[in-house]
């Protein structure tokens, strides 16, 4: 993730034919969530903010259902 202050934006979509339930981030430093929501029916977004100098990791994820179950 960029630093000094700068946002990244990531969406995380579900296999065809399945539905978005949550989904979220896992960093390994210190980051600000601005954003984190479902923006479809099978995509979760997340944007988050790098308060410092570092690079941060981040890991995106969702949670999907099976609608043909």
């Amino acid at each position: 993730m960029p630093v000094g202050f700068q946002t990244a934006t990531t969406s995380v979509t579900c296999p065809a034919g399945s539905e978005v339930l949550s989904g979220g981030y896992e960093a390994d430093g210190v980051v600000e969530p601005v954003e984190n929501y479902p923006s479809a029916s099978n995509r979760w977004t997340v944007r988050l903010r790098n308060p410092a100098n570092t690079p941060v990791g981040v890991i995106f994820w969702a949670v999907c259902a099976d609608l043909a179950g």
